[in-house]
């Protein structure tokens, strides 16, 4: 990784090979419930922005806060099934800081067992190859209208 200062420290700017495998996996571990790939990934102490319609509806918490916490809500059936659950990355660009990432998602609700496929658009803060900070842009109200948060599934 090519190197770049930042104050006193010296922070590494992944290349462009490394944040497209990053990339890939991400979105595998997130298909695959892969808790330990999702914890690598984050940031000790990411935040993540989720949309303040899902927020206003008591979804989920903003800015949800930590590894743990994302690792255990995405691997978790809190709101997908993890059967049958796939993300498709579409498209991605980065500066090797910011990245912007274009994906899909097909899965079965878990609260009900209907079928769900929305498109996202996610924007992440790198340090090195690990999320800082996330936003995600989707159709909250058509999700909304179909998910319900299953908060039992979420591990203890």
């Amino acid at each position: 990784m090519p190197r770049e200062t930042k104050g006193n420290a010296r922070v590494s700017t992944p290349t462009a090979d490394e944040i497209e495998r990053f990339v890939i996996d991400h979105f595998r571990a997130k298909s695959e419930c892969d808790r330990q790939a999702l914890l690598e990934q984050f940031a000790p102490d990411v935040r993540v922005w989720t949309p303040l319609s899902l927020t206003n509806r008591n979804f989920v918490e903003r800015p949800t806060v930590g590894a743990e916490r994302m690792a255990d809500l995405i691997a978790s059936e809190f709101f997908y099934a993890k059967a049958r659950r796939a993300w498709t990355v579409e498209d991605w660009v980065s500066d090797g800081v910011k990245l912007a990432v274009r994906a899909s998602l097909k899965a079965i609700i878990a609260a009900t067992g209907e079928p769900y496929e929305n498109s996202y658009t996610f924007f992440y803060r790198l340090e090195g190859l690990r999320i800082a900070e996330s936003w995600e842009a989707f159709d909250t109200a058509f999700a909304a209208d179909r998910v319900q948060p299953q908060p039992d599934s979420i591990r203890a």
